[in-house]
């Protein structure tokens, strides 16, 4: 299959060489799609699929909300859906009403020490995990 997608793609190239602007445009448009077909076949599945970055250490204070933190998509397609895991108590994960980010937000409302937490950010063609270090200081009051 695949060396008769290249021979197709070849003869194609070739007949280019023909004076007439309507077989041209008709072996232009047939080669854009055998070439297109071929490629696709021969792509990984995956190389598509969304690509989230680690982040660096996020450091919250107990009860005070968080400003969105982004974590930017950097693979393909727009992300559908963004889960996490081990993220302290008030801290949830959300797509961006764009669809290029999965952001954190809330308002943490335990202490907790430095933990990795884990955003998996998904679309049409696949997944990707990002290690997210986070950790929640408490809120001391001075007088």
């Amino acid at each position: 299959m695949r060396i008769s997608s290249y021979l197709i793609c070849l003869f194609i190239s070739l007949a280019l060489v023909a004076d007439s602007a309507l077989f041209q445009g008709y072996v232009m448009t047939f080669l854009r799609v055998q070439c297109d077909e071929l490629i696709m076949q021969n792509v990984p599945e995956g190389l598509f699929a969304t690509k989230l970055n680690d982040s660096d250490e996020l450091v919250f204070t107990n009860y005070l909300r968080i400003d969105k933190v982004r974590l930017v998509n950097i693979g393909g397609n727009q992300i559908i859906q963004c889960d996490s895991y081990r993220f302290p108590e008030g801290i949830t994960v959300m797509v961006s009403a764009d669809g290029h980010t999965c952001e954190i937000l809330g308002v943490p409302t335990t202490p907790q020490a430095r933990t990795n937490g884990y955003v998996i950010a998904r679309n049409k063609k696949g997944s990707s995990l990002a290690i997210v270090p986070i950790s929640v200081n408490a809120l001391v009051l001075r007088e």
